[in-house]
């Protein structure tokens, strides 16, 4: 059998553009370069906020602090609910970079870059179309989707990559017997194992079975979702970490994978908020701006038809429109994340990019218009994009008049806020503009490269306003006053609360009183002495001679200022808050 890929191209004649030009090997180092750059620019202006990204952020920072790169642990805690690909990864740029937001974030935007690369190699795969594979990847980057979670300290994306590539390896070792797609479809899937866990291989395999159901060859779906080859390159990236911690940790094995997956999807936890249809309407929204662009009728990707079918004994089948594996991808994954009852809106992410697929050859298509004599279609384009703007635009002009960026909703009493609407209005300016723009030009690649660097320049300004509001989303002030006010042998002890970008801003040891919530999982919670106490002992230390240095919001303070604390600081941010005070028992120096 051949090494070809098993694509034929599509022939409706309303979406083929007249000349399609095939992909260049050389183009997929440009897409992830490209999409790097728009993913990096301004993704260090913002501080870490809790919870999240602090927390994984600290955890990362704290294997380097131990020297321990099997267990993470946050606070002295082993914290045991995620693999360590993000943590390792973020080690390494830390080591480059120092430990800055940028680097915390980089393991993220690297992945958003991979998952762009990955949008493009499918797309020219199915498509065998240059413009349509550029216009995937940089749809990908410059939507919300894309965007977001490559500018976020996450665990979805770094998954999100690697089932990708899986899937890519996957649909290549669908036609072809070559032992390098097997081998680069159980090196991903490896990846996946290490950054999420399970989902790492069950996603890929959730996804190879709809596609037999929508008419790829059974034979070759089990051919290589069983792979030897496959298999041993999977277990050889992913089993040595898996070993090394059920050895360090013993019970590990069983608490991830009964705990952290069975549990968790089966039991709603505390994600009871979250409806089943959550995920619908949070894909529209990872795809925005480029929503519009989705509907439509008529193949988009090609057809694909299987050297299995062609060559067999069998009757040639129907060659299968590419539109049909994208959105069995989609469904597949919808049905498997709404069927669980511990629901996040960041867990649908590896479903995100067929939609992207679909909507950029639609965008391809619409490019080229002028040249096919379909121009009504560009300006619609055009005027779509202007009224997103301009919705943006209000948004932001209504964050300028003073609406609160604070704890609002959690009892915040003051009248602080901060305004991040400038940066954001500056940023749909290009947006409101296309309409213009696409009268007055003609060219394809101009017409693209405004399009995607308008989408971008519009998250950039979200971002730089985002940096005004660190004052009261970041625990860095906190982490700051408790560096110059705890001295040696000091307690800090957080009540009924622990800010988890802490340990990422300041190396302090702290102590947590009270509630602990989710800041410790179940498995991870025979650690506990030393860290976690309870109130009363809270209320004994206060007592002793011991200078305790307290983190407490400022309604559950009147005790502690009325038993002869002193106020160290006040309306600080911490845990999602912003009216976290710090006390102290006795004047340093007693």
């Amino acid at each position: 059998m051949t090494d070809a890929p098993p694509l034929a191209p599509p022939t409706d004649a309303a979406v083929v553009d007249p000349a399609p030009t095939a992909p260049r090997r050389s183009d997929a180092l440009a897409v992830f370069l490209v999409a790097f750059a728009l993913l990096a620019a301004f993704a260090g202006v913002r501080e870490l906020w809790d919870a999240d990204e602090g927390r994984y952020a600290s955890v990362a920072l704290d294997m380097a602090r131990t020297g321990d790169y099997v267990t993470p642990r946050e606070n002295g805690l082993r914290f045991v609910d995620k693999p360590p690909l993000v943590y390792w990864m973020a080690n390494g740029a830390y080591a480059v970079l120092g430990a800055t937001p940028f680097a915390a974030r980089l393991p993220c935007i690297v992945s958003g870059a991979g998952l762009s690369l990955a949008a493009f190699l499918l797309a020219a795969a199915w498509s065998g179309r240059r413009r349509v594979a550029w216009c995937a990847a940089l749809v990908l980057a410059t939507s919300v989707g894309g965007m977001g979670f490559s500018r976020t300290v996450t665990m979805d994306m770094p998954l999100a990559a690697a089932a990708a590539f899986s899937m890519y390896a996957g649909w290549r070792a669908l036609g072809s017997d070559a032992a390098r797609w097997r081998a680069m479809l159980g090196l991903f899937v490896g990846l996946g194992l290490l950054a999420k866990g399970p989902l790492g291989a069950v996603l890929p395999a959730l996804v190879a079975l709809s596609w037999g159901v929508v008419g790829a060859p059974w034979r070759r779906i089990f051919d290589a979702l069983f792979s030897p080859i496959a298999w041993i390159v999977a277990l050889a990236v992913a089993a040595p970490w898996y070993a090394l911690m059920e050895r360090a940790n013993p019970g590990y094995l069983q608490h991830f994978l009964v705990y952290e997956h069975f549990g968790r999807f089966a039991e709603k936890g505390n994600r009871e908020f979250a409806p089943f249809w959550l995920y619908v309407p949070t894909l529209a929204a990872f795809l925005l701006p480029w929503l519009p662009l989705l509907p439509g009728r008529g193949p988009r990707l090609g057809l694909a038809s299987f050297p299995e079918v062609v060559e067999g004994s069998a009757p040639a089948a129907r060659p299968r429109s590419n539109d049909r594996f994208a959105w069995a991808w989609v469904v597949v994954l919808l049905v498997f994340y709404s069927a669980g009852k511990n629901r996040l809106f960041t867990y649908c992410l590896p479903a995100f990019l067929p939609l992207a697929l679909l909507t950029g050859a639609r965008l391809s298509s619409l490019l080229g218009a002028e040249r096919t004599g379909d121009g009504a279609r560009v300006r619609l384009l055009g005027f779509g994009l202007a009224f997103l703007g301009l919705l943006a635009l209000g948004c932001a002009i209504v964050l300028m008049t003073g609406l609160p960026f604070s704890e609002g909703w959690k009892g915040f009493k003051d009248d602080r806020h901060v305004s991040i609407g400038l940066p954001a209005a500056i940023g749909s300016v290009p947006l409101v503009l296309m309409p213009l723009w696409l009268a007055l030009v003609r060219a394809p690649r101009l017409r693209a490269g405004a399009l995607f660097l308008a989408a971008a320049a519009f998250f950039w300004g979200v971002d730089l306003g985002c940096a005004r509001a660190n004052a009261v989303r970041s625990p860095t002030a906190l982490a700051q006053t408790l560096v110059a006010v705890a001295g040696r042998g000091d307690a800090i002890v957080c009540l009924d609360l622990f800010p988890q970008g802490l340990r990422f801003n300041a190396d302090v040891f702290v102590r947590i009183a009270g509630k602990q919530g989710e800041i410790v999982e179940p498995w991870a919670s025979k650690d506990g002495e030393g860290v976690l106490m309870s109130k009363d002992a809270l209320d004994l230390l206060w007592a002793s001679s011991t200078r305790v240095v307290l983190v407490v919001r400022e309604d559950k303070a009147k005790p502690y200022v009325d038993g002869g604390g002193r106020v160290l600081g006040s309306r600080l941010s911490g845990a999602q808050r912003s009216d976290l005070m710090v006390l102290e028992n006795h004047p340093r120096g007693r």
